[in-house]
């Protein structure tokens, strides 16, 4: 049986990582496994994929920040998405810009 062609930019790495996923701005959310992720998405295991709207918010365990993400397909108890990266998502997670540098300490100030 032939392998199905990548469509993805960049490789996934295999994981495992538990999360929760629901709606943007709802409270109730479904618990699913990570079990592939990149930089721009993630695969989603869980029997309660098809109960997910098509634009998702992913609180992953062990990360301070919810992601806001898409869902881009869906096959019996898996779900692909990719994360929405724009200025709405991060006005939706409540953070104006991505935590990834660390922030800058003032330079000590001189007597003079």
């Amino acid at each position: 049986m032939a392998q199905p062609m990548e469509r993805r930019s960049e490789s996934r790495r295999k994981v495992l990582l538990r999360a929760k996923a629901s709606g943007v701005g709802e409270t109730q959310a479904i618990d699913c496994v990570i079990q592939d992720a990149s930089f721009s998405g993630c695969c989603l295991i869980s029997d309660d994929v098809d109960k997910l709207p098509q634009e998702i918010s992913l609180a992953i365990s062990g990360f301070e920040e919810t992601f806001i993400a898409r869902v881009v397909w869906r096959k019996g108890d898996m779900a692909g998405v990719e994360f929405v990266r724009d200025e709405t998502a991060a006005h939706v997670r409540g953070t104006a810009q991505p935590s990834a540098e660390p922030a800058q300490t003032p330079a000590p100030e001189t007597g003079v």
